[in-house]
């Protein structure tokens, strides 16, 4: 457990527990008996694992009502718990830091990393496809990416269905690969949502239900793998459901 200074009157040290944070220096010479409370120091790096925002009223709180040190204690509470981007980065979280941040601003990130790398990858798909078409052979391509002539061979196949050239006027070469931009942050929601219904959708083939041009395919794979959300899905298949209808009503 964390070491609390058993709340002596005068605290000539800070915490420096199994999370291994502690006091600044002008908390330490508080004579502030509430900054060595075994229960401020439990919300303070214990109860804060799990709601964030309401430990961090907590603590405030607490430290208002327990004198001169409340304004120290606050700001050292918003900063311990709300860490700023910088301490974010690579080998600066060496005891679990991440564990009181927001967890929904990191899953948030990672959606938009796992977006970004998908656009990615359709693009060296394409680049793969674009330059295999202008003559370049497989064994080069081979060569040149470091990989064997077979999975090269395995990738075009995937690039001629994943990633056809744009069209102009559009955002991509398929509706997956345009929702797949928004998620990644290139385009906005309604720019996402006016283009998926727009989309022309290869009619659905009862022998082959995964038609690579049709809505399953397409929007849906983008709302199973994540870059679109329900709303966005339920939006864009009501409308697309609506537009087929009135086709086929059409004399």
């Amino acid at each position: 457990m964390l070491d609390c200074c058993r709340a002596r009157p005068r605290c000539g040290r800070g915490y420096d527990g199994t999370l291994g944070l502690a006091l600044p220096e002008s908390m330490r010479d508080t004579t502030d008996a509430s900054l060595c409370s075994p229960l401020l120091v439990r919300i303070l790096f214990g109860m804060v694992r799990g709601r964030v925002p309401d430990a961090v009223e907590t603590v405030i709180a607490i430290t208002r009502a327990g004198g001169a040190a409340s304004a120290l204690t606050a700001s050292y509470a918003r900063a311990q718990l709300h860490p700023t981007p910088a301490t974010l980065g690579p080998g600066t979280d060496p005891r679990g830091l991440l564990d009181v941040i927001d967890r929904d601003a990191l899953f948030a990130r990672m959606a938009r990393d796992r977006a970004r790398e998908l656009v990615a990858h359709i693009g060296f798909l394409r680049s793969l496809r674009q330059l295999h078409d202008s003559g370049v052979t497989e064994a080069h391509l081979a060569v040149r990416n470091g990989c064997s002539a077979a999975e090269i061979g395995h990738l075009l196949a995937r690039a001629r269905v994943e990633a056809p050239d744009i069209a102009p006027g559009s955002r991509g070469g398929t509706a997956y690969e345009i929702a797949a931009r928004g998620a990644a942050g290139e385009l906005d929601p309604a720019t996402v949502r006016a283009e998926l219904i727009s989309w022309v959708y290869e009619p659905a083939d009862a022998a082959v239900p995964a038609v690579p041009g049709g809505f399953d395919h397409q929007v849906g794979r983008a709302y199973t793998d994540g870059p679109l959300t329900d709303d966005d899905y339920d939006l864009i298949r009501t409308a697309v459901t609506r537009h087929d209808d009135d086709r086929r009503r059409r004399p």
